[in-house]
């Protein structure tokens, strides 16, 4: 499975977070905050064009099942350990706490 986010202007796209979380690949046009979440070959593909994603759908569909695999397995792990409530909940209550400091 693979979640294709073709548009060129994009904030933080839920639908490639819920993707991700799911153990999807997400292969995106270099917008939004995308770049910063997605590692290209190691949790999905930033690409930077229209031909450049669909060589990217032509490679991920002959790179075979254990590499989709894990570029699916490692997607899913970094929402875990960047966006799940286990690791959110710890800073948001460290600058909570920094902020009343002051």
């Amino acid at each position: 499975s693979v979640l294709i986010i073709s548009s060129r202007y994009e904030g933080l796209r839920m639908a490639a977070l819920e993707a991700m979380s799911s153990g999807i690949a997400v292969m995106s046009l270099r917008v939004g905050r995308l770049p910063d979440i997605i590692q290209t070959g190691k949790n999905g593909f930033i690409v930077e064009d229209i031909p450049s994603l669909a060589k990217c759908l032509h490679d991920w569909m002959s790179i075979g099942e254990a590499q989709q695999s894990l570029i699916r397995q490692n997607a899913r792990q970094t929402i875990i350990d960047d966006f799940s409530a286990q690791s959110v909940i710890p800073v948001l209550l460290q600058k909570y706490q920094i902020e009343t400091d002051h």
